[in-house]
């Protein structure tokens, strides 16, 4: 996980906050698109189109890093290994 950091000219001032990558919305709409399997609801192609922007526009190896990263932080590893896992029936 980056972090982005934003310094005022008083140290004190500093804040620390984790910025999410690319990664992040690729595992958040792989579950919809399961989620929404067999619903007949059309929006779910819209989720398919933005999965395919996303792995054209995001160079593979960031996105695999980014994913490597979600799987060993402890609030994101069981939902990025569940999307990983999961498959239309």
């Amino acid at each position: 996980m980056r972090t982005a950091r934003k310094i005022h000219p008083t140290p004190l001032l500093v804040a620390v906050v984790p910025v999410v990558g690319p990664a992040v919305p690729l595992v958040a709409k792989v579950h919809k698109i399961v989620d929404r399997t067999g619903t007949g609801d059309r929006i779910k192609d819209k989720d398919a189109l933005d999965v395919g922007r996303l792995l054209q526009a995001i160079d593979t190896a960031r996105l695999a890093a980014g994913l490597v990263q979600l799987v060993e932080h402890e609030l994101s590893a069981a939902a990025t290994t569940e999307a990983a896992s999961r498959r239309e029936p």
